[in-house]
């Protein structure tokens, strides 16, 4: 059932989400406002935005701009209609659909706008580096994906190019749930980055940004877009990055944040991985070598491996009990909780342990830790 809001919330949201379509409005600048105001915004959606900008000190807003908007309800009405012509959801900071870990940052976006499924809370780790890898590189970082895939957790990045890209396709390609935060409104996105966000969303996963519909990629968005990436993730992974890599960014937004930092190390020789080398030799980052480093430093246990399906045999062939089949319908793109199997599939507790039994004993399902399950 949809959760019944007081007028004073929908004012408060209105105003919110109206303030932060604003160009130059960020963090710093709302809570400037609501200092100002003292505190609510709620007393001032409904009032002509002429009548208190001049009490509000906002160096970077466009004044002009915003003396023609007639309210801030009027403007947060305006957003909703694009948001929800361009099928996008909108979530509040602190409100179910807004990444729980993410809100626990200083400058956490207070709205977000996103696409596909919110799932269910999971560990998750960024796995970002350079948009121009050396020759090689995508077979690691493969590696290290999988493992982080198939034990559970959701990898996340920012789906621009290079490695960036790489990530959330190897995590896919295992079966796992992938996020990416982009750095522009996602009616935005140029033909590639929207291949893969429609790939990312079809397979179960989200692609999120803190920019509302309408806004084309800057230069200044990517590092600001970066503390998202690793706000969101329990861990940050950099495989490739040049002593003035937009990566390092991300791996400064990490540290700030108190999230576990790693570093991929490679031939001391080569210049796309001096950034990650100076990350390790001044101790900042951990040596990652493997995805079972992140996997023990975060108190995960490594998924195991399970048995192979006899080759030359289908589905069809394999003589499965009814539950089984329906568990495994029941087994989507990416991992699910136990409960969620359940629900999907009808079967009673009892009937499910003993399908779930049967698929990873014919090589079908894995169990990751958490009661998680995953197609094999």
């Amino acid at each position: 059932m949809e959760q019944r809001r007081s007028s004073v919330d929908i004012a408060e949201r209105d105003a919110v989400l109206g303030l932060w379509a604003i160009p130059g409005v960020g963090p710093v600048a709302l809570g400037e406002i609501r200092r100002v105001m003292g505190g609510a915004l709620a007393p001032i959606t409904d009032v002509p935005v002429r009548e208190w900008l001049e009490r509000v000190s906002l160096p970077d807003v466009p004044r002009a701009w915003l003396s023609s908007v007639t309210t801030l309800r009027e403007l947060a009405g305006l957003v909703r209609d694009c948001a929800r012509n361009a099928r996008m959801r909108i979530d509040y900071l602190g409100e179910e659909g807004y990444p729980e870990k993410l809100g626990e940052i200083a400058d956490a976006p207070p709205v977000l706008f996103s696409r596909g499924r919110v799932g269910v809370e999971r560990r998750r780790v960024a796995v970002v580096g350079s948009r121009h890898p050396d020759h090689g590189c995508e077979r690691y970082l493969r590696g290290i994906v999988e493992e982080l895939a198939r034990s559970g957790l959701c990898v996340v990045s920012g789906a621009a190019y290079g490695l960036d890209a790489m990530a959330p396709y190897a995590a896919m390609d295992s079966g796992g749930e992938t996020w990416a935060f982009v750095a522009a409104g996602l009616d935005e996105l140029d033909a590639t980055q929207a291949s893969l966000a429609a790939r990312i969303v079809e397979s179960g996963g989200r692609v999120l940004t803190e920019y509302p519909p309408g806004v084309r990629p800057d230069r200044p968005n990517f590092p600001r877009r970066n503390r998202l990436i690793s706000g969101a993730a329990d861990a940050v992974v950099i495989l490739r990055a040049k002593r003035k890599s937009g990566s390092l960014h991300t791996a400064a937004h990490a540290l700030e944040q108190g999230r576990p930092l790693f570093a991929v190390p490679g031939d001391f020789w080569n210049e796309s991985v001096q950034g990650c080398l100076d990350l390790l030799q001044s101790g900042r980052a951990r040596l990652c070598t493997r995805g079972a480093d992140v996997l023990h430093a975060l108190g995960v246990a490594v998924a195991r491996m399970a048995g192979r399906r006899p080759p030359g045999r289908g589905l069809d062939e394999l003589e499965l009990s009814e539950a089984a089949r329906r568990v495994h319908s029941a087994l989507g793109a990416g991992p699910r909780v136990l409960e969620e199997i359940q629900s999907r599939s009808g079967l009673e507790p009892s009937e499910l342990v003993c399908a779930l039994a049967e698929l990873e004993l014919s090589g079908l399902a894995v169990q990751h830790p958490g009661r998680v399950y995953d197609k094999a």
